[in-house]
């Protein structure tokens, strides 16, 4: 018998029960939403983390203010086509691309991580012919799990007449407990 076997056999099984050797859980989305009409006209990447941030982007995305009464302020609706998010878990990606003619969305391609960072790949969801001509607002809310890694977001500029997957947003980490 090799010495010491009893022993590393006993610390395997002892690190493989305790998780060491899991592999590590993939980098999933949670929820998302796409479209051609929001109200944000200008290009923006931005990341919420708090249910005051999520309410102030969602206002600006549907700009759902309510008329007061006469001579009355504006108020802010209750906003009840807002989806509920869990900020004590995620964190939603906003992409939001400005003034388009031909592009009704997106999609996420893909994630996944590289040399420690999580990558986000985006890919634009195009009009058919009928509907190229006519301006657009598109965007997409990615729902994801907070993270201590820091986070890169990708366009696939193929599509829109450029080469490759570009950089549209880089983000430090997400987790609070960094």
């Amino acid at each position: 018998m090799i010495n010491g076997y009893p022993q590393i056999l006993f610390a395997m099984t002892f690190m493989m029960k305790s998780g060491a050797f899991d592999p590590p859980t993939p980098f999933k989305i949670v929820d998302q939403l796409s479209g051609a009409d929001s109200l944000i006209e200008a290009p923006k990447v931005l990341i919420v983390k708090s249910q005051d941030g999520w309410t102030q982007v969602w206002q600006q995305h549907r700009q759902t203010a309510v008329i007061g009464g006469p001579g009355g302020p504006p108020t802010i609706s209750p906003q009840a086509d807002r989806p509920a998010v869990d900020f004590e878990k995620n964190v939603v990606l906003c992409v939001f691309a400005g003034q388009s003619r031909n592009v009704g969305g997106f999609t996420v391609a893909a994630t996944g991580e590289n040399k420690g960072t999580i990558i986000v790949r985006l890919q634009p969801v195009l009009l058919p012919g009928s509907g190229a001509g006519v301006i657009q607002n598109p965007f997409i809310m990615v729902v994801l799990p907070r993270t201590k890694k820091k986070m890169q977001v990708q366009l696939d500029q193929s599509q829109l007449g450029g080469k490759g997957w570009g950089v549209v947003g880089d983000f430090g980490p997400t987790s609070e407990d960094r």
